[in-house]
């Protein structure tokens, strides 16, 4: 019998198999992949990547993808991997509008969860605030959901890491994490990103104090936009944003010894207490991106920025 490789005909066939148990779905995945691998030939490296992440949402119980979205999220690999950061990346969610599950299929796992299990209350079934233009954080049931990005783990070294987040609608100032862990008993814990409080982006890396980089807005920026927070040393770190108004540009920085990695897992739209409760403090932004990764350059983040922002234009919205 002659298997079909066809990425349509995968997403397809990946329905039948939501039937096995999620403990033994990677081994299914590895084994497909292999046989993908080996007998397909001609693929981008983009369009490999699009077609296994079509077939995680379908794994993980949601309809194929849009051919719309896969063909984004095509480019977008590609244009990543051609630029050599796709290896800079540990964690990609691209916030695709296509359905709950799509949204809580990263498109790069690194080691985390996938699909995103719900936290803070979220049972995942009925979060209210996808729409075309990302996920609200509080939006009827909390987006907030544990990315099972481990900094201890996936991280290499202290000199290295990264948080990008786009906020693409109601950049409020409010102490609310965007992303990461922090511990609320003494600071001294933390690798998280606060996008706005009082129009200033907080990127804290890893310790509360001296890792903090607090970085104000330039002039005419509303909030609404890219955001990347970047060590790059162990005593560097940098903040840059962008928006289709706002060049992409370096908006704080700091030459300060950051600490180190804890063992604690990385939340989305929320962050991770160390001290307990598990969960910070719920926002009321809209997200369209979030990536865990290295830490970036300058020229490195603006082609992350491009390649985001054209990724949220192809998908329709979710960009500023």
């Amino acid at each position: 019998m002659s298997i079909s490789c066809d990425p349509a005909d995968l997403v397809k066939a990946a329905k039948c198999f939501s039937c096995v148990p999620k403990s033994a779905r990677r081994w299914v995945r590895t084994y497909l992949l292999c046989q993908y691998g080996v007998k397909v030939t001609g693929l981008t490296f983009g369009q490999q990547t699009a077609n296994d992440w079509a077939r995680r949402v379908v794994v993980n119980g949601g309809p194929a993808p849009s051919q719309n979205s896969i063909n984004a999220v095509t480019v977008f690999a590609d244009t990543l991997n051609n630029a050599g950061l796709w290896s800079k990346m540990i964690h990609i969610n691209v916030i695709a509008p296509d359905s709950i599950n799509a949204f809580l299929t990263p498109l790069l796992v690194g080691g985390g969860n996938d699909p995103y299990p719900g936290v803070c209350g979220n049972n995942n079934a009925t979060t209210l605030g996808l729409t075309i233009n990302g996920v609200k954080a509080n939006g009827g049931n909390s987006a907030a959901e544990n990315t099972g990005i481990v900094a201890i783990n996936v991280f290499a070294s202290d000199t290295s890491a990264g948080i990008t987040i786009y906020v693409s609608q109601n950049s409020l100032s409010e102490a609310a994490q965007d992303a990461g862990y922090i511990r609320s008993s003494d600071n001294g814990a933390n690798f998280a990103m606060y996008t706005n409080i009082a129009n200033v982006c907080y990127f804290l890396c890893w310790d509360g104090a001296n890792g903090q980089c607090a970085s104000p807005y330039p002039g005419g920026f509303t909030g609404n936009g890219y955001f990347s927070g970047n060590r790059t040393a162990a005593n560097v770190s940098k903040v840059y944003c962008a928006n289709s108004i706002t060049a992409h540009q370096q908006i704080g920085s700091i030459a300060t010894m950051g600490g180190t990695r804890q063992n604690a897992p990385a939340y989305a739209f929320d962050a991770y207490n160390i001290t307990g409760p598990g969960c910070g403090t719920l926002g009321n932004k809209r997200y369209s991106f979030l990536a865990f990764h290295q830490g970036l350059q300058q020229s490195e983040s603006l082609t992350l920025f491009n390649a985001v922002q054209a990724l949220r234009t192809a998908f329709g919205g979710g960009f500023v």
